[in-house]
């Protein structure tokens, strides 16, 4: 369930969820992947995988924003009576949950897949605006969805070796595909690749430490980036 992902497409949460949904029809399951309706593609699309299949649902709200996410519950409930499936997964973005709560609502066992805080980080604009309508409905929105969650996922952190000549190798870890990783030398972090100082969605940036080559983090980055979105 990641009803605000184009797929296929160029970012990493579409490429993530092509991913999730081939890797998991490749060990036999039958995959039904809710995304987002996109020009050019069918509603719904069917796709062979060694061993399994995925079945992709293409649908969209009104209005069409991810921010109104949750308005597509309905839509969301239709296709898993139609598809029976034993479990669902959700992407998890604050304003959605309607894998979640459709789940909820038939008996079926939910997983919550986390790919972004789940605690908005302080100064956030969704923290202020939280704070200002007193009740707190955002955070009370996802407290409700984490209670009926039968289980939390966080994707693996990846771990990748710069081997540099003539000088100190360099590790890289953490979420890849969701660019949220650190880059280390020598037990330091010399720098920082994050999208959380960003409003722009799928927009990304490097904060390299002090006295670091930073055209040697820059290009490591850049390979990294590139791995990530070969997968």
């Amino acid at each position: 369930m990641a009803s605000d992902q184009v797929v296929p497409g160029r970012t990493g949460g579409s490429i993530h969820v092509l991913e999730v949904a081939r890797g998991l029809a490749g060990r036999g399951h039958e995959v039904h992947a809710v995304v987002h309706r996109s020009p050019g593609r069918p509603d719904r699309e069917e796709e062979a995988v060694e061993r399994g299949r995925v079945v992709w649902h293409r649908i969209a709200w009104a209005p069409d924003h991810r921010f109104f996410r949750l308005r597509a519950r309905a839509a969301v409930g239709g296709i898993a009576d139609e598809a029976r499936p034993q479990v669902l997964i959700e992407r998890y973005y604050n304003f959605g949950g309607e894998g979640v709560l459709a789940g909820a609502d038939r008996g079926l066992p939910a997983l919550l897949e986390v790919n972004s805080p789940v605690i908005d980080h302080p100064g956030s604009w969704k923290a202020r605006l939280d704070a200002a309508l007193l009740v707190r409905p955002f955070r009370r929105h996802r407290e409700r969805l984490v209670r009926q969650a039968a289980a939390l996922v966080s994707p693996l952190r990846d771990r990748f070796k710069v081997e540099v000549e003539g000088g100190e190798d360099i590790e890289v870890q953490g979420n890849i595909v969701d660019h949220e990783y650190e880059i280390e030398r020598g037990g330091s972090k010399v720098a920082q690749v994050s999208k959380r100082w960003f409003r722009v969605r799928d927009t990304y940036g490097i904060q390299v430490a002090p006295d670091q080559d930073d055209a040697l983090i820059l290009a490591i980055t850049v390979c990294v980036e590139q791995m990530a979105a070969e997968r």
